[in-house]
């Protein structure tokens, strides 16, 4: 076994939990910046932002962390869209949003809330310590207002057509996560059919698969995978395709989180 120092070592920070009600912070009221950390205690190098709602109806909420002095705030990670079961008899849920992102030591944090149907909360871990390759903030691609609707193939079981999430990558990647939903960020549809999702890179008609068969279970929960340290190089064409078990499905809304240097 190889040496090792304790500046290796990755220690984990809580800044923001309500732990008089034993949940995240609550992000209210809508489109107000609510502080997490005045003064980060130590350089971060990954991040992770536990989304919950607590609603027993259709829910779905979005929501921003930003670094920056009050009223300066700069939005390092957008949009992140939570949209899990659409009859609501999951409420309470969480999504684990994690992120290799750099923050120096002293920064202030902050969150908000864009898109709110009755009541989101939201936790932030900070972890310091060694990693390999950080970047500094999250682009989000297939996404404008909803994600991007993805129809499988009408046959079951059967690779639709690719469908772009982007034309052209604006800068490198380091990688990305993965999240499914239902078709438009407040969508409450219900389908009852099992998805395989595939990511590809490349013009159309010669895409190259990157993540294969990427099991998004049914429509309506709300899927949301680790980061993927996948490079993808400024100017390529990324795009995703479906296959459902059932014959003629819905339209599925995916979008990437792809982090950048």
């Amino acid at each position: 076994m190889g040496n090792f120092d304790l500046d290796d070592v990755c220690n984990c920070s809580d800044i923001g939990s309500d732990a008089a009600n034993s949940r995240g912070i609550k992000l209210s009221p809508v489109n107000t910046f609510i502080q997490y950390s005045a003064s980060t205690p130590s350089a971060t190098s990954f991040i992770d932002v536990i989304h919950s709602y607590d609603s027993s109806g259709n829910w779905a909420s979005i929501i921003d962390v930003a670094i920056g002095g009050a009223g300066s705030e700069v939005v390092i990670i957008p949009n992140l869209a939570f949209t899990p079961q659409g009859d609501g008899s999951n409420h309470g849920t969480t999504a684990h949003w994690c992120f290799p992102i750099y923050i120096p030591e002293g920064t202030r944090i902050s969150a908000r809330c864009t898109f709110d149907q009755t009541n989101t909360f939201a936790q932030i871990l900070t972890f310091s310590g060694f990693a390999p390759s950080v970047g500094s903030g999250v682009d989000t691609i297939g996404w404008s207002s909803n994600p991007t609707n993805i129809t499988p193939n009408a046959s079951a079981n059967t690779k639709g057509s690719y469908t772009a999430l982007t034309a052209s990558s604006s800068r490198d990647y380091l990688g990305f996560v993965i999240a499914t939903m239902g078709p438009g960020q407040t969508s409450s549809a219900y389908s009852n059919e099992n998805r395989l999702l595939d990511i590809a890179i490349g013009s159309a008609g010669n895409e190259i698969p990157i993540i294969s068969n990427y099991f998004m279970g049914r429509q309506s929960l709300q899927g949301v995978s680790p980061f993927y340290p996948i490079f993808i190089p400024a100017g390529t064409r990324i795009s995703a395709r479906i296959q459902s078990d059932g014959a003629s499905a819905a339209a599925s809304g995916i979008t990437l989180y792809a982090v950048y240097k």
